[in-house]
């Protein structure tokens, strides 16, 4: 059977917290869960706050496997000079972007950009807040989308375990 993937938003504060590593080890070891399957969602101005401990810390994320995505990017502000420097696996489009896509002019060709700039870094790119049909036609080229065309939200009590 195929892993399911497990994304995790993480907030700027448990990402630089000093421990933050060590607690996600042993989250993943008491859970027994592959970090393989993990990927987390950091927002986009969380690796700026610290350059050089960012690195770090997602330098020790990808000796884990881990996967980690910059989420909502697109409307916040990154530098593409530290964009390039960061150990990063997928870039998420902002759902600000997504839900504009077909009200202004300008979004699509900000999305290509972001597209663009993602497959240029060798990034897997998201979609986040696919919640239309127009949406999801618009996006149908990727794979990874978030929002209800995907999945509605659900309880985790109500997610049935899978057996190994």
């Amino acid at each position: 059977m195929t892993p399911i993937a497990i994304a995790v938003n993480v907030s700027a504060r448990q990402f630089h917290h000093q421990g933050f590593v060590r607690l996600l080890t042993a989250a993943a070891q008491t859970s027994d869960v592959d970090p393989a399957v993990l990927s987390l969602e950091l927002s986009e101005v969380t690796p700026m706050q610290d350059l050089p401990a960012s690195r770090r810390l997602l330098e020790a994320l990808r000796q884990l496997g881990v996967r980690v995505a910059l989420d909502d990017f697109g409307l916040s502000y990154s530098s593409l000079d530290a964009l390039e420097s960061l150990p990063l696996d997928r870039l998420a489009i902002n759902r600000a972007l997504v839900r504009r896509l077909n009200v202004t002019h300008a979004t699509p060709a900000m999305v290509d950009a972001i597209i663009g700039l993602g497959r240029a870094l060798k990034l897997g790119i998201g979609a986040v807040g696919v919640e239309t049909e127009l949406q999801d036609d618009a996006y149908a080229f990727i794979f990874d989308q978030q929002g209800l065309m995907a999945s509605l939200s659900i309880e985790g009590t109500k997610i049935t375990p899978i057996k190994r």
